[in-house]
């Protein structure tokens, strides 16, 4: 997998700023990201949660377990990235969309919902879609025209 510049820069920052924290805790440099007392050189899993859920209760008041952060994860994706539930799947590792869909489906719902909404009261600029039995696109000053004129236009 090939990693976009901003993430190659985020890790260069986390290596140069807070990875030696963490070999000056593990008493070695064992070369692993997250450097560990563990027999195999890393931070054990266990050890890895627990930090990551004070760091957030420390900074932002909040108990949030690495499950709530993945469901938290995968909201700020589908809100973004409305029905790419392909690509969850892959990520989250599940064989099944229907697993994904069970858990994470009504996420989508609710950011399609948000999106029609926008579109309708706030008269956003989004993808024009085709009008009905024509292959012509809305108009643009429909899609730029907020609210009920919007909905004028419709009829």
């Amino acid at each position: 997998m090939e990693l976009r510049p901003e993430t190659i820069a985020l890790m260069d920052l986390f290596v140069r700023h807070h990875r030696p924290a963490l070999v000056r805790d593990a008493g070695r440099d064992d070369e692993c990201l997250f450097p560990g007392r563990t027999r195999q050189g890393g931070l054990d899993v266990g050890t890895l949660r627990k930090r990551v859920m004070c760091a957030i209760r420390e900074r932002l008041g909040l108990l949030v377990s690495p499950h709530l952060y993945r469901s938290i994860a995968v909201m700020a994706y589908l809100e973004r990235r409305s029905g790419d539930f392909v690509t969850l799947m892959k990520l989250l590792g599940h064989r099944r969309l229907e697993t994904l869909m069970k858990h994470y489906a009504f996420i989508d719902r609710a950011a399609s919902a948000k999106a029609v909404q926008d579109l309708i009261l706030h008269g956003r600029q989004v993808e024009a879609p085709l009008c009905p039995g024509s292959r012509k696109t809305w108009p643009q000053a429909c899609l730029s025209q907020p609210g009920v004129a919007y909905l004028e236009t419709l009829h």
